[in-house]
């Protein structure tokens, strides 16, 4: 045990205290609206001047959570009274995304499970929305990314509470990351009226990527509360993807280069903060047919640090 504390006060031992503050001995609590959402894009930017962009029917959270030093757990729930039928649809998810904050390094974890879409922007000939019931999206990955200036810059500060960034400072980011996964349906993924002659139809995509990715990072502190982050990082990646239809298949290799974007703002002090978030990554699977996964998590957040041992002491049943 002793050990374990030991290694834990070096790293708090690491931070610039001028510009963040820690509370290893705090827990912050946190109650929080989210909403998270894997879409899928189709453009064919050589032969027709039309984008399709499908939108998952996922819904509105409202979720608790905790982090203690280097643990976090968040629990949420989408209740009917925040989520009306819009007409969209239903979508049937599992959206597994873990952002991880730990000082020198972030960490994203992402396992996508989706069915069930709506066509964004186009309507069947009644007016009504166009779904796609049967269109399947699965898409896992990891991002690793080493921060450079993480003595004067924390993400925990403005992504998930754990600290308090007094003074503004910004870094570089450099890693790596791979991405592969499958999209799949019934029939083709491009709508009846839109077919083109030159274009493979398929109702089936396999694709796996690759690479190293880098940006910079900054926050911006007014009056030692006030703070929005930005942090931009381009993923260069080579991949390979499989198109399939019933009689047809097309394979080939390619490279991309996809974004990757965290943004915050809000206000934070030694003890209370309230603060919105918003996490995309983009994942290019496929060349010349320009299919994109779009992956995001956007937040509202009000937290509270207090003390450990005050919580038990003032919970203990003696």
């Amino acid at each position: 045990m002793s050990r374990s504390l030991t290694a834990q006060d070096k790293v708090f031992s690491d931070i610039d205290t001028t510009y963040i503050q820690t509370f290893p001995d705090q827990v912050t609590a946190r109650f929080y609206f989210s909403r998270k959402y894997t879409g899928f894009n189709i453009s064919y930017p050589l032969l027709v001047d039309q984008t399709f962009k499908y939108l998952p029917n996922t819904t509105r959270n409202l979720g608790i959570g905790a982090t203690y030093k280097w643990a976090t757990l968040n629990l949420a729930y989408g209740f009917d009274f925040m989520n009306p039928d819009q007409g969209k649809g239903k979508t049937r998810y599992l959206d597994l995304q873990a952002h991880q904050y730990l000082g020198k390094m972030n960490i994203d974890l992402f396992g996508q499970f989706y069915r069930g879409y709506y066509l964004k922007d186009y309507t069947t000939a009644s007016g009504e929305k166009y779904l796609r019931e049967d269109l399947q999206v699965r898409e896992f990955g990891a991002v690793y990314q080493y921060i450079f200036n993480h003595r004067k810059f924390s993400f925990r500060a403005a992504m998930m509470n754990s600290e308090y960034q007094k003074r503004s400072a910004g870094t570089w980011i450099l890693g790596g990351d791979f991405f592969f996964g499958k999209v799949k349906a019934d029939s083709s993924l491009i709508p009846g009226s839109f077919e083109v002659e030159q274009l493979i139809e398929y109702d089936e995509l396999d694709f796996f990527k690759i690479g190293p990715n880098g940006g910079y990072a900054h926050q911006f502190v007014l009056k030692e509360h006030f703070f929005f982050l930005i942090s931009a990082t381009a993923h260069l990646g080579i991949g390979y993807y499989k198109l399939g239809a019933e009689n047809d298949e097309f394979r080939e290799s390619y490279a991309c280069i996809d974004l990757g974007l965290k943004t915050a703002i809000g206000y934070n002090s030694n003890r209370f903060t309230v603060s919105a978030f918003f996490v995309t990554q983009r994942v290019q699977v496929s060349n010349n047919y320009r299919n994109l996964l779009n992956t995001g998590n956007l937040r509202f957040i009000v937290a509270y640090r207090f003390h450990k041992n005050q919580w038990f002491k003032k919970n203990s049943p003696n």
